[in-house]
């Protein structure tokens, strides 16, 4: 055997491995030339830090169902948030106008704080948060719950509601949405109002 035929084997081995290290190398890149790359996508998926996606100022949302307006949210902020639970933060507060089938207000929440999870369809209002129904009947609690799917407003925090005759205490509520039919719960006590007119 001469020299020339030892030498094949050594160059057929450096051949493959050279072969194999390009293909180890271009693999990657060819993995991510072929993959569809939505970067907002990407962002809503695998985002885990405390920077919106977005930021709107002085932002107005509409819902309607069936043509018709069932509520209004305005915020002076609203920063939308990725990831596995998505939601949006109102960190100056937030107003929201409920719609009857007549389009006129039946009800209005608002508060100095407010979050949505997506995924739940719950706000979380907090901070001064005031509901008034169309009797003019006002809600004053720090913390209320409004689960979007369920048409319902709920509270296990302190509250107090006034009508035209008399203040209610309560440690707890459960109402509709429009807040027409509410259930206190644990109730604290009642005043009397000798003047309803103030």
């Amino acid at each position: 055997m001469n020299i020339a035929e030892k030498m094949v084997p050594q160059r057929a081995e450096a051949s493959i491995s050279g072969y194999i290290f390009i293909t180890l190398c271009l693999l990657p890149l060819l993995f991510l030339i072929s993959c569809e790359n939505n970067i907002d996508k990407v962002n809503l998926i695998t985002a885990t830090d405390k920077t919106p996606l977005q930021t709107e100022e002085n932002a107005t949302y509409t819902y309607t169902d069936s043509a018709k307006v069932k509520f209004v949210l305005k915020a002076p902020l609203i920063n939308t948030f990725g990831g596995k639970n998505p939601y949006q933060e109102c960190p100056k507060g937030m107003n929201v106008d409920f719609y009857d089938d007549s389009g006129h207000v039946s009800s209005h929440i608002n508060s100095d704080y407010a979050i949505r999870h997506e995924n739940s369809k719950i706000m979380e209002a907090d901070g001064n948060v005031v509901v008034v129904n169309k009797k003019n009947e006002k809600l004053n609690t720090e913390q209320l719950f409004w689960d979007q799917s369920r048409h319902t407003i709920y509270t296990t925090k302190y509250v107090q509601i006034r009508t035209a005759t008399e203040i209610l205490y309560g440690d707890g509520l459960q109402s509709n949405e429009d807040f027409s039919h509410y259930i206190l719960t644990n109730i604290r006590g009642t005043v009397q109002l000798n003047n309803p007119a103030q």
